[in-house]
């Protein structure tokens, strides 16, 4: 699968490092596993149009590596494939879930604090084109799943060993 898609499938799986946009009524984006990873889910309701992003980690520390699983760049890049469909930026609904710390490493604060990194810089990007998440579901020690369906913009959160919930 690439880092980057249009999807027209009923259940796509977006894992880390990647992201998916589509217009398809019929499509259930999930995204397994969020640990310290951020899983952004946005959906303008106005045409139907939604794409998920899995960052997994912090801004790049190298510019031109623009990859979507640096938290800054999946940001953008998400934004802008969501415009190439359609989407109104100042009408997206961005939900944000994930971001906990599932590290215990004392000795490495930095590493250990890497989900609240992913979810400053995620919010940081937003904030650069004036979006403000309207939910979320981030922090903690516990990672997540989530299902995100195009039709309606419902997004559902799991947190591992617990009931899901939409958020």
């Amino acid at each position: 699968m690439s880092s980057t898609q249009l999807a027209s499938a009923y259940v796509l799986s977006v894992g880390m490092g990647e992201m998916a946009v589509s217009r398809d009524a019929a499509t259930q984006m999930v995204m397994y596993g969020l640990g310290s990873c951020v899983g952004v889910c946005a959906y303008d309701p106005m045409i139907g149009v939604g794409g998920v992003l899995h960052a997994m980690l912090p801004p790049s520390p190298n510019p031109r590596e623009p990859l979507v699983r640096y938290a800054d760049h999946g940001v953008r890049r998400l934004l802008e494939e969501l415009q190439e469909a359609g989407a109104s930026l100042d009408r997206l609904h961005v939900r944000l879930v994930g971001g906990a710390s599932v590290l215990s490493l004392p000795d490495r604060p930095n590493v250990a604090a890497i989900g609240d990194r992913n979810t400053i810089a995620v919010r940081s990007t937003l904030a650069e084109f004036g979006i403000r998440p309207i939910a979320e579901d981030v922090g903690g020690s516990i990672g997540r799943s989530v299902e995100f369906f195009i039709r309606d913009g419902i997004v559902r959160v799991k947190l591992v060993g617990g009931q899901a919930k939409t958020l």
